[in-house]
């Protein structure tokens, strides 16, 4: 009798022990769950505030006097920031057409600091208003891939010319130059005789910076 209590005593006791031990196993696991679902909230929080600080404020750059008339966000200069590049018009179009009135462009950097910088600036490759003839517009559209950015322009009556001028950068002097440019010319009152293309490259006009390029004569 004193045999068989004893067995039982002891059985008990390592029953509680096993059931503790789970409690407190399943207690750890709760704690691991919990502290590793903190640390995948926390990584969405700094990811989020990473990219939206990543977006900026472009309106802080902008010289007085001046306001976007298009712009694009890419890849200028082959690093992991984001770029942009302005297309600037001067206020005054809104309510005068002078040609005279430059536009100005604005290759902007984006920096590790989460800042921005502009690189290069010139008065002298976007068309200023009423270039354009009939059209009145020349300016058509600025893009950006990888490195290289193509600004276009049209203009004409019945005899239509369309401009596409190619600028690529060069990691060598940190730099953009003026690498191809691609007119095309229709004859509306003729059209059968089709499209006339004409394509330049460095080998006809040289090397050009583009700061230093001029796009349109005055």
């Amino acid at each position: 009798m004193m045999i068989r209590s004893t067995v039982c005593i002891i059985f008990l006791v390592l029953l509680y022990s096993c059931n503790q031990e789970n409690k407190d196993a399943n207690k750890i696991d709760k704690a691991a769950s919990l502290d590793t679902n903190r640390t995948i909230i926390k990584g969405e929080e700094a990811q989020s505030k990473m990219e939206s600080s990543q977006e900026y404020d472009i309106n802080e750059i902008i010289p007085e006097g001046y306001k976007i008339l298009d712009s694009t966000k890419g890849d200028l200069n082959l690093d992991e920031y984001s770029d942009y590049i302005l297309i600037l018009k001067n206020i005054k179009e809104d309510s005068v057409m002078d040609p005279e009135t430059k536009r100005l462009v604005l290759l902007v950097i984006g920096l590790p600091d989460h800042n921005v910088l502009v690189k290069e600036k010139s008065y002298n490759v976007v068309w200023p208003q009423g270039m354009g003839g009939g059209f009145l517009e020349a300016y058509t559209e600025v893009t950006l891939d990888e490195g290289t950015f193509v600004i276009e322009h049209q203009g004409g009556n019945h005899y239509r010319w369309s401009l596409m001028e190619f600028y690529s950068y060069t990691s060598s002097d940190s730099t953009w130059y003026l690498h191809k440019k691609i007119t095309t010319e229709t004859d509306v009152n003729n059209l059968e005789e089709g499209e006339t293309v004409n394509e330049e490259t460095v080998k006809d006009f040289g090397i050009i910076r583009f700061e230093d390029y001029r796009s349109f004569q005055e």
